[in-house]
């Protein structure tokens, strides 16, 4: 008889035989994958030998996990986490100029990550580089670029999601920010809204008359540069004189 102490390893051949004089027989014996670990048990020929009736030796045998991927992602030397609260911020400029940042994916697994897709909601920034396809463990990690447009102004906040075969984070997902001054435009007059009085009192609203195609008038900016040659201005008080 052969057996073997334990659950983990089986003997797939038979447990009887004759073996003959001069010659061998072959013995499997199965170590089961289903668990991670270090597995040591005990194998015991039963035989009609004299001195050796029982004939014992250990087996052991190590099932360790399969070979995965881990997506890291970095720009420049900070890494980004998954679902991080913080936005990747590009920073502001002024208006005409785009800002480019270039993203990095590293792997620290110990398979190649395969990359599917890599998308941004909306269209302030766009990947304007190839975009890799996989990432290995034991090579230099794969780059792409991202810009901000500076065709508009305004502060810009959109999403990335990096598509992978990653087991436990195949959307990757973080806001990027940026900011983009616009050009300022000069307040812009309109005199069609006096009124001329002789004699008498007028009240004007500056706001009414001077405008900001920006969005940006200060009621309190106002200031009385010239009197008039009859009489004298109040003193501004929001904007009104």
């Amino acid at each position: 008889n052969i057996t073997v102490t334990g659950t983990s390893f089986s003997i797939l051949s038979a447990t009887a035989a004759i073996v003959n004089t001069g010659n061998t027989v072959t013995i499997d014996i199965l170590l089961t994958g289903a668990i991670i670990n270090t597995f040591t048990e005990t194998i015991t020929i039963t035989s009609d030998d004299v001195d050796e009736p029982n004939f014992s030796f250990p087996i052991t045998g190590d099932i360790s996990a399969a070979p995965e991927p881990e997506i890291e992602v970095f720009q420049g030397l900070a890494e980004i986490l998954d679902g991080q609260l913080a936005a990747v911020d590009f920073g502001s400029t002024n208006q005409g100029t785009d800002i480019t940042l270039q993203f990095s994916i590293g792997n620290g697994g110990s398979a190649a990550l395969n990359i599917s897709n890599i998308s941004i909601t909306g269209t302030a920034f766009t990947i304007t580089s190839t975009i890799p396809t996989v990432s290995k463990f034991d090579e230099p990690s794969p780059m792409f670029d991202v810009s901000l447009s500076g065709a508009m102004g305004g502060t810009f906040t959109e999403t990335m999601t990096i598509e992978s075969d990653d087991s436990d984070e195949s959307t990757f997902v973080f806001t990027i920010t940026g900011t983009i001054i616009g050009i300022n435009q000069p307040p812009v007059f309109n005199p069609t809204t006096l009124t001329s009085v002789i004699n008498g009192f007028v009240t004007l609203t500056l706001t009414d008359i001077v405008s900001d195609p920006d969005g940006n008038l200060d009621p309190t900016s106002f200031s009385i540069i010239q009197q008039p040659q009859s009489g004298a201005a109040a003193t501004l008080a929001n904007a009104i004189l």
